[in-house]
């Protein structure tokens, strides 16, 4: 169990992300991301979904939430929303950005093309190329993330990729830069 001083320091980063993602993306609350994606859960958020009853399963050494057989999240409350929201894993905290591992050279963070409003509406919104604008957005937030969450969401790629999970496949996202671990070694 995580100290309340560990859980307020996590708070406060969860909030930033929340901040940074929110005015990026303007969820149209078409549950894509929340169906048929494979969520995963980092340790120091395990025993607080735990406590809210959240079902989750282990795959190699990842917590996943375990999604209701029609592959909908089962803290989706159709007609309102996430049932957990302010308690929601980093996870789905900064869909539709993501880190990916494609073997010992190369992590890299990506946006998940099949969100709606990650699709070309950052473009209308900002009035700059899509790219740069979904570049500074993932550095920004890769900022509010410590070491160890990154390192875990690595490993949590691993398992999703090695298991054929059915979110993975390079056609859906768009690889935006290196992870800084390898930006520092470079």
């Amino acid at each position: 169990m995580t100290g309340c001083g560990d859980r307020r320091e996590h708070d406060t980063r969860n909030e930033a992300v929340n901040q940074l993602v929110a005015g990026a993306v303007q969820c149209t609350g078409c549950s894509l991301c929340c169906r048929n994606s494979s969520v995963f859960v980092l340790s120091h958020e395990v025993d607080k979904l735990a406590e809210l009853n959240v079902p989750m399963y282990l795959a190699g050494s990842v917590h996943f939430i375990k999604h209701n057989e029609d592959g909908c999240c089962p803290n989706w409350v159709e007609g309102c929303g996430c049932g957990i929201y302010a308690d929601r894993p980093l996870a789905c905290r900064v869909f539709p950005f993501y880190v990916i591992d494609n073997g010992k050279t190369q992590r890299k963070w990506v946006h998940f093309q099949f969100c709606p409003d990650g699709n070309g509406i950052v473009e209308k919104k900002c009035g700059k190329p899509g790219m740069d604008v979904l570049r500074s957005i993932a550095e920004k937030i890769e900022g509010f993330i410590t070491d160890e969450d990154i390192a875990e969401m690595v490993i949590a790629d691993r398992v999703i990729t090695e298991s054929g999970f059915p979110d993975t496949g390079a056609d859906i996202y768009v690889p935006l830069f290196d992870v800084r671990e390898f930006r520092r070694a470079g």
